[in-house]
């Protein structure tokens, strides 16, 4: 009896001891991180808001870590394929996603293939935020909102829109317009927001939806492209010419905005989240970061907290699950135009 009473009790201490052991690689290894290369997988094409945002951030962001941070493009599906990628990763902070907020939420409502939880999901850190504008190609000349509706209506084309891919902001920001405003108008589904311009440029779409931020604000003045109106509660400074969409008669108490931002997988280590978050909001609130938003004529962005990170997701979520009730669940295979 002694024997077996010892042998369990050596069982037991040996358990106790691995158990200890763990906690402590664990609590070492989030207490040592990074160290090794953070890859951020952005859920876009390179070149497009988002994108731009990240790669901005990327000198601060690298410096406060003391790591290299790499960016590896994954577009399609509204994000979803880079975020279905991403939710299957190891939680420890050195696999992350980069992607627009509202799409995050929007493509498992809408997508059938978009296989993943938004909620499973932990923010991160804001990258940018832009009003959305509406654009038309060079071969319109509409100055408001009303115009173009207008036109629509008294001309009978269904004007083509381009949108970043099924489901997406501007997927569901464009259709609200088209309802509100009472004209039809054909989607046109693309991988990511680059990709859009050069065809609105050429004419091979009319319209689309963007962000402000980027080279947006130099290819609207040298004439690529065409800003209507946008999507904001007041005008944008680095446009002021160009009105609201609330100043039409037709749309009213219209304001959509895009917001990109860092994300990593479910059960990611509080500990490396708030590591990450504290390291983005240095660039935020940098001179630096705050001269390239007013640049690019992007909102103005305040560092956030995780927990406020959290609470902005959650209000989002709830104003884009009600904003999707306006599109039909997508059926069928989906493709977005132009790689």
């Amino acid at each position: 009896m002694n024997l077996r009473l010892d042998w369990y009790g050596t069982v037991r201490s040996a358990a106790t001891a691995l158990i200890l052991a763990t906690c402590a690689w664990h609590a070492s290894a989030q207490s040592g991180y990074p160290n090794r290369p953070v890859v951020v997988r952005m859920a876009y094409p390179a070149g497009g808001p988002a994108d731009s945002a990240l790669r901005d951030v990327l000198p601060v962001l690298q410096r406060e870590i003391g790591q290299p941070v790499v960016v590896e493009n994954m577009p399609g599906a509204n994000g979803s394929i880079a975020a279905m990628n991403v939710q299957h990763a190891a939680a420890d902070g050195y696999m992350l996603l980069g992607t627009v907020t509202s799409d995050l939420i929007l493509a498992p409502l809408i997508i059938p293939t978009a296989k993943y939880k938004p909620q499973a999901f932990q923010p991160v850190g804001l990258l940018g935020s832009g009003d959305l504008v509406l654009l038309s190609s060079p071969a319109y000349n509409f100055k408001s909102a009303d115009q173009l509706i207008e036109y629509a209506k008294s001309s009978g084309k269904e004007m083509s829109i381009g949108n970043w891919g099924a489901g997406s902001l501007t997927h569901v920001v464009a259709a609200d317009f088209a309802v509100r405003g009472g004209i039809k108008l054909l989607h046109v589904p693309y991988k990511g927001a680059a990709p859009i311009i050069p065809d609105l440029g050429s004419g091979q779409i009319d319209l689309t939806f963007a962000p402000m931020g980027g080279s947006l604000v130099g290819l609207i003045k040298a004439g690529i492209v065409k800003p209507v109106a946008i999507a904001a509660d007041k005008r944008n400074p680095l446009l002021p010419d160009v009105p609201t969409i609330n100043e039409s008669k037709h749309v009213k108490d219209f304001a959509y905005a895009a917001r990109s931002a860092v994300f990593a997988p479910p059960g990611t280590p509080e500990a490396v989240i708030a590591r990450l978050n504290k390291a983005m909001n240095v660039y935020i609130a940098s001179a630096e970061g705050r001269a390239r938003q007013e640049t690019i004529g992007a909102s103005p962005l305040e560092p956030l907290s995780v927990k406020q990170m959290n609470e902005l997701f959650q209000a989002e979520s709830t104003t884009m699950m009600r904003a999707a009730s306006a599109i039909k669940p997508q059926t069928g295979r989906q493709e977005g135009r132009a790689e």
